[in-house]
């Protein structure tokens, strides 16, 4: 979409001349002097420069610098829905082809009611050649916020641009330069095997949803939870890209009881925020009166683990940004009965209470993991290696891979070589 790329990277605010019934809002500010440099750059902040619209209340920040405010300015939206035939013309010759297989496979049902003929194998070679070896596409997309729409071999994903911790999935690795995204994928896809049951405390916009999916088969199973609603919009998006049917997603956010806070929205339009660092530490647990005070929270819901009833859960992952403690009690019978291996992110203040929990009182081993986060641990209980040979097989050649410092550096350079114990200070259990 244009005029995203416009919000994106700065280079025409109203600068470019654009013809139709949308123009109007950004020559209006162009005419009272707000230009990109002036008003809208984000070396203003996330609002642009104040001082622009202090003495305009028609000419604000969303009017004049975002694409909604050139759409909410047009008298119709046709301009934006145009006749489709003048993109369709302007459509490459792979994607016509594929376009043509899938149109020429469902006339052959419609008149045959089977999938077994000419037109119907020919589409359903080129879906699998499509799948495993996308074509390399980046489109930006979205009017109300940007996102970036990218291809990859099984499935394609959406992700948030300005959200740091996604760099790994979103840049070609010539610009992000380092992979221990990729280590830490490798080892989840080697720890995992099909029929796995996973549960995604964190899931954010479902970027390791996917690898859990993918990892687990038709037969396993994945439970992600998000309690944010734009990325858990993002997240059910994902799940659809990647056509996975094991995936249950739930829009609340895993503790020790039960109850409802409010949460501040993140922050999807401005550059150098992390969506996935949205903590619910400090959350008012008087929704209805943060509501009042300020616009940009919601309600959230916060649910047990244990409420609800899994039997199986070979692997949590949790990333909630200080809430991990919390998530851990409120799975407690859980670990108990199913000893999943844990996956997580221990941030130094609840080291110690995960450790007193886990280690002490369920006796799990706890191993830091050598990434360049030194808050990411991998805690396996002693019970799991009474699984079968294949099952302990992988989850060896994951400890090794995540935890044997020549390993790491075979794979990732900004990786370290030491392991910071869980309870620090002490000898962690081995």
């Amino acid at each position: 979409m244009i005029w995203v790329v416009f919000l994106l990277f700065g280079t025409v605010c109203g600068e470019e001349k654009r013809t139709g019934e949308y123009a109007g809002a950004r020559q209006e500010c162009l005419s009272h002097g707000l230009t990109w440099e002036r008003c809208c750059d984000a070396a203003w902040g996330e609002k642009g420069n104040a001082a622009c619209w202090q003495d305009n209340d028609r000419l604000t920040y969303e009017r004049c610098c975002t694409p909604w405010g050139w759409v909410e300015d047009a008298d119709t939206l046709m301009p934006f829905f145009a006749d489709r035939r003048q993109h369709d013309q302007r459509m490459d010759g792979p994607a016509v082809r594929a376009y043509a297989a899938l149109f020429n496979c469902l006339m052959e049902v419609q008149k045959g009611g089977l999938m077994t003929g000419q037109k119907c194998s020919e589409f359903r070679s080129l879906f699998h050649e499509h799948v495993s070896a996308p074509p390399a596409s980046f489109q930006l997309v979205g009017l109300h916020y940007p996102l970036v729409y990218r291809s990859y071999p099984f499935y394609s994903m959406l992700l948030p641009p300005y959200d740091f911790y996604h760099k790994s999935r979103l840049f070609p690795s010539v610009l992000w330069g380092h992979d221990e995204q990729a280590l830490v994928e490798e080892g989840l896809m080697t720890l995992l095997s099909q029929g796995d049951v996973v549960v995604d405390a964190g899931a954010s916009v479902g970027a390791l949803t996917q690898i859990f999916a993918a990892a687990v088969g038709p037969s396993g199973q994945v439970h992600a939870f998000e309690p944010m609603r734009i990325p858990f919009q993002i997240l059910n998006a994902n799940v659809a890209l990647g056509g996975f049917s094991n995936v249950w997603t739930y829009q609340v956010a895993l503790g020790d009881n039960e109850t409802t806070v409010a949460a501040s929205h993140p922050r999807m339009t401005w550059p150098g925020s992390d969506i996935s660092y949205t903590t619910l530490l400090n959350a008012n647990k008087n929704a209805d009166e943060a509501f009042k005070q300020r616009g940009d929270f919601q309600a959230v819901d916060v649910r047990r683990l244990d409420a609800y009833g899994l039997d199986r859960v070979d692997l949590i992952k949790i990333d909630v940004e200080g809430f991990e403690y919390r998530v851990l009690r409120g799975g407690e019978q859980t670990l108990r009965r199913a000893k999943p291996v844990i996956f997580a992110e221990i941030k130094k203040p609840y080291k110690r209470d995960v450790f007193d929990l886990l280690v002490t009182q369920m006796g799990y081993e706890c191993h830091n993991v050598l990434t360049s986060m030194v808050s990411e641990y991998i805690c396996v209980h002693p019970h799991r290696r009474q699984f079968s040979a294949s099952a302990l097989s992988r989850l060896d050649l994951t400890l090794q891979l995540w935890t044997n410092a020549t390993q790491v550096r075979e794979r990732c350079r900004v990786c370290r070589d030491t392991q910071i114990p869980l309870n620090e200070g002490e000898a962690v259990v081995s």
